[in-house]
């Protein structure tokens, strides 16, 4: 499998969002429709999600994740610290997708996987292989003992078991995330963030929507070098529309304020 291939879903209409999740102002992730929250424990997952989100219609290369999340560590332990944090990221997000499928009255074909170890489609087996450390069950029984590695070093076999469950993870359409050996991706339209929805009005011209969901500045309170470069484009973009903003309520109040000034200048010439 290439990096970024992910068979099936190519193919498949992207499901209703799920998920939603704020950057702008603050780190926010919810269930949806009721927006039920959800937490992510660590830092570094959040971090990861927030990346996946600011680029969601690409995949990511593990390397490329490593290399911003963890600047200047050893690969191998970078490596480890990927697989930690997506293992807790995975959980929480299968966890709230099961929970607005559970919310939205919807089951799943044959046993859509929930949290805490319930098994997916076709009533898999824990003794199959089913992961790890969240207890989150795979399509199949796929083993995710590869996300619990905790090794700091010497983990490429847990590599390997990344790539050799990544197809089974790429048919289960519920799945929040596509991970295979080589790269990570979001599952299409499973998840909606601001950002996104700030960038499509942007590039829709619908100036008003974007300024209603600029609420403040990307991320507050992370410093990491990539937030800091995201925060600024934003913000940059923000402030040119609030200037055409402004440049748009002068230009309307001019006509208004010479129409208001013309009977007392007519008075004058009398």
């Amino acid at each position: 499998m290439h990096a970024g291939d992910f068979g099936p879903h190519r193919l498949q209409a992207p499901p209703a969002p799920r998920l939603a999740l704020r950057l702008l102002g603050g780190f926010e992730l919810a269930a949806l429709p009721e927006g039920a929250p959800l937490r992510l424990p660590t830092r570094a997952a959040m971090l990861l999600l927030a990346r996946l989100a600011l680029e969601a219609q690409r995949t990511h290369a593990r390397a490329e994740l490593v290399e911003l999340l963890w600047p200047g560590v050893p690969p191998a332990i970078g490596r480890n610290r990927l697989r930690q944090a997506l293992s807790t990221l995975r959980a929480a997000l299968d966890a709230g997708v099961g929970a607005a499928d559970h919310a939205a009255g919807t089951t799943g074909a044959a046993g859509t996987a929930g949290m805490a170890g319930t098994a997916a489609t076709a009533g898999t087996a824990g003794t199959a292989g089913t992961a790890g450390t969240a207890g989150t069950a795979g399509t199949a029984g796929t083993a995710r003992a590869a996300d619990g590695a905790d090794g700091a070093d010497g983990a490429d076999a847990a590599d390997v078991a990344d790539g050799a469950d990544a197809a089974s993870r790429a048919s289960d359409a519920r799945s929040a995330l596509y991970a295979d050996r080589s790269s990570i991706r979001l599952a299409p339209g499973v998840l909606t963030s601001d950002v996104e929805r700030f960038g499509l009005a942007l590039r829709s011209g619908e100036s008003a929507a974007a300024l209603r969901l600029y609420r403040d500045e990307l991320l507050p309170g992370f410093y990491d070098e990539w937030v800091q470069q995201a925060r600024r484009e934003l913000a940059a973009q923000a402030e040119a529309l609030m200037q055409r903003a402004r440049a748009v309520a002068a230009g309307a109040a001019a006509p208004a304020a010479a129409a208001a000034a013309a009977p007392a200048v007519a008075r004058d010439g009398a």
